[in-house]
């Protein structure tokens, strides 16, 4: 007897397919555009912030020079970048997770391979921040450092199939890698003007923005996890059971 069931939509057939297998549920379905909202500008501040041409441009106060000192390291981190936030968003896409899993499986290698490059170079290349006006460089160090173990503990758990710990542990590690960018460039940008013209200085209000967000981020990662059913198979949002290939990269198998 033949199934009544439709076929399955294939998240790559249109936008409004891509945004709707995102994940099972409306509110996280919201939460996966929300992050789409916020990398497309990163992307594009990524790609400015990467050429000498631009650096400038996006520079924060005082970091122009040290941009323009240390070019490649710079250009190199902004690369990584580019290739980070992508690569993230189609790990976290529940549906590409479960139809395409070649895909998610190449996202997976370029996804760490990214997020190990921006944490080694953004917490010790990049201390280069320390020569400007606010502690960018021991915070950029610190939370780097959190990243890297993140990193690494998500994937050696994965090399165990540990899945639901796997999951867990990238969780926090894409929170502290978002808190990291939000303090260092989105905060500011709302903190610094209100800060400045009440008499506080610019590194302790560098200081509150990179505290808040990375706290913010660390706290959402926890909140999500917590609000995420932890099954024996680590099912996703779709149905799926994350399995792994060996190689510490997740794929997606059928569950009965």
């Amino acid at each position: 007897m033949k199934s009544s069931r439709p076929p399955p939509t294939s998240p790559l057939s249109s936008v409004s397919a891509f945004f709707a297998t995102a994940a099972a549920t409306p509110a996280w379905r919201v939460a996966y555009a929300a992050n789409v909202v916020f990398t497309v500008p990163f992307l594009i501040y990524a790609a400015l912030h990467g050429l000498p041409a631009t650096t400038h441009v996006v520079a924060l106060p005082g970091q122009a020079d040290v941009a323009a000192a240390h070019r490649f390291l710079f250009s190199g981190h902004s690369a990584a970048a580019l290739v980070y936030a992508p690569a993230a968003l189609i790990q976290f896409h529940g549906g590409l997770r479960k139809s395409h899993r070649r895909l998610h499986r190449a996202s997976g290698y370029a996804f760490a391979a990214a997020a190990a490059l921006l944490g080694a170079g953004g917490g010790t290349g990049l201390a280069a921040n320390t020569y400007t006006r606010f502690p960018g460089g021991v915070l950029s160090a610190i939370g780097a450092a959190l990243s890297l173990i993140f990193l690494v503990a998500g994937i050696g758990a994965a090399r165990e199939r540990r899945l639901a710990d796997h999951r867990d542990w990238i969780i926090r590690h894409y929170g502290v890698t978002w808190g990291l960018v939000a303090g260092s460039r989105v905060l500011p940008v709302v903190m610094f003007p209100v800060a400045l013209s009440r008499g506080v200085p610019e590194w302790e209000a560098m200081l509150g923005a990179w505290i808040l967000s990375m706290l913010g981020g660390m706290v959402a990662a926890e909140v999500i996890i917590a609000t995420t059913p932890r099954s024996g198979g680590a099912k996703d949002q779709l149905g799926g059971a994350a399995c792994s290939d060996g190689n510490g990269i997740a794929v997606t198998a059928k569950t009965k």
